[in-house]
């Protein structure tokens, strides 16, 4: 009876199969709509549950600008989620995901493979490159890696330790801080299943990378960015996120169609670093997609930007079911997973699918916690999704409480056309009066919503900014907006020190 129940416990070959090659071919996630039959195994009240949030994507969508496409958008989105919950819940334990380390070691070489191309055999002196992965893809590979490394039942030892040891490279030589605190933050959380085995091969691991780190050439660029509270610009586009939730509000603009609306206005089309510097441009066929990869960098703006208050409300229904499902379940694989990722979406987008491989393994995991749900214990649930709310959302509470010293920051004279030509480029000329220090000059563009234009970074020399900005203007302009900006983008600096406003006409056909 035994060996009866762990065969129907042994996920299938074909899914298998399809997990070891997901990282490698992301796009083989579409695979994972067969796996909506498999939630009429969830309790009812699960079932419920994912009910409403289909609902509050559906409405959000009647309030969209476009409705007929935010509506096939979200009915896209959310097919796609059901069903990787649905292979989730088929899966049952997160000892099931070890065929995705079979995927990751093959992403791991092809990018130690195109690094090496790049500088030699200088591996510390740069973050580490891949075709069709960014280093933040990159780093949260070498963390997954090295949970299921660690973790595993299966393969001999020597395999496993060797496999952890190159997940921590990847990690550390990614150089993207949120990686490696999700990696840590995902231990953490996994030492809450008593599973001391876990803790003390991710502790040895971690060591040695770490070691090999500090006595190699930890004075390179890699290690001192990893040390750095800089927000790199996420700033900026939660501002302009921020522009498109007060203007819609109720509904957001649609699932994938928030992305054309927050790049900036020069942007025709985002496209991977590795391979624009190999020579391949963005493929034309991917403009008509309009930026639709593009995100806001925090789980809750990309939600609401893109479904408003409705569709918000929704999944973070949702994802405090699964939090409280991961709690519950004490599956150390899973509670990393969920609880490394959802510490992620704080300055990324790592749930929204489809992704390179990482909103998938969220997803799957979020089904093997739903899977372990009861009929019981509602008020938990609610209370995670409501405290994770809380959290994700910061963006919004510090920049309504963010104030600033008008005297401080002078805009003396700003010379500023009032009418443009469609094809020319528009400037302007700004002359401040601040404290000696570095900044940078925000243009952006505004019809409904506010779009950026251009950033500048600036130096106040003698307390005086003098400096002309500008760009091409997108075709529906109402009027534009100056902003100074420290230069320091820190996650708790997000309003203009200093602003400055004016409508603008139009000149020509």
């Amino acid at each position: 009876m035994t060996r009866l129940a762990s065969l129907e416990e042994r996920p299938s070959t074909w899914l298998q199969a399809w997990l070891a090659l997901l990282p490698v071919f992301p796009f083989l996630s579409v695979a994972a709509i067969l796996g909506l039959r498999s939630l009429n195994q969830l309790a009812p009240v699960v079932q419920v549950v994912l009910a409403v949030y289909a609902t509050s994507q559906l409405i959000a969508a009647c309030f969209a600008p476009e409705p007929l496409l935010a509506l096939g958008t979200a009915s896209l989105r959310t097919l796609l989620m059901f069903g990787l919950i649905g292979l989730g819940v088929r899966l049952r334990r997160g000892a099931a995901l070890q065929p995705l380390l079979i995927g990751l070691l093959v992403v791991f070489g092809l990018a130690l493979i195109t690094s090496f191309g790049f500088s030699g055999s200088r591996l510390l002196s740069f973050r580490l490159s891949h075709p069709y992965y960014t280093p933040i893809s990159l780093g949260l590979a070498g963390a997954f890696a090295l949970w299921i490394a660690v973790g595993a039942r299966k393969g001999p030892g020597w395999w496993r330790v060797m496999s952890g040891v190159l997940a921590i490279v990847v990690l550390l030589l990614s150089g993207s801080r949120g990686p490696i605190l999700v990696a840590a933050v995902g231990s953490l959380m996994a030492l809450t299943s008593s599973s001391r085995r876990l803790l003390i091969g991710i502790a040895m691991v971690l060591a040695l990378g770490l070691t090999t780190a500090l006595i190699g050439e930890s004075q390179q660029n890699v290690f001192s960015r990893i040390a750095s509270l800089d927000a790199t610009g996420r700033d900026i586009v939660w501002s302009d996120t921020l522009s498109v939730i007060a203007t819609h509000p109720i509904g957001g603009v649609g699932s994938y169609l928030l992305g054309g609306i927050i790049a900036p206005t020069e942007q025709q089309c985002a496209w991977f670093t590795a391979l624009e510097e190999r020579g391949f441009g963005c493929p034309t066929m991917l403009e008509a997609l309009n930026g639709a990869w593009i995100i806001a960098h925090n789980g809750f703006l990309q939600q609401a930007g893109e479904t408003g208050l409705i569709g918000t409300a929704g999944l973070f229904l949702l994802l405090g079911w699964i939090v409280h499902g991961a709690l519950m379940a004490k599956d150390p694989l899973v509670l990393a997973v969920v609880s490394g990722l959802l510490l992620a979406n704080l300055t990324d987008n790592v749930t929204l699918l489809p992704s390179p491989f990482f909103a998938e393994l969220f997803w799957l995991a979020s089904g093997m916690a739903l899977a372990k749900k009861s009929e019981t214990d509602h008020r938990g649930a609610l209370v995670a999704g409501v405290a994770l709310l809380s959290v994700t959302s910061f963006p919004v509470y510090v920049s309504a409480t963010q104030s600033t010293d008008a005297n401080t920051y002078i805009m003396r004279s700003l010379v500023a056309p009032t009418r443009w030509a469609a094809d020319e480029p528009y400037l302007v000329w700004v002359s401040l009066r601040v404290p000696a220090g570095a900044y940078r000059l925000q243009l952006r563009a505004c019809s409904t919503t506010c779009r950026t234009m251009s950033v500048l970074p600036v130096t106040a020399e003698n307390g005086t900014i003098e400096q002309a900005i500008g760009g091409f203007l997108p075709s529906r302009i109402q009027r534009l907006e100056l902003r100074l900006l420290d230069a320091k983008t820190t996650p708790w600096q997000l309003r203009p020190l200093a602003r400055a406003t004016w409508a603008l006409g139009k000149d020509g056909p």
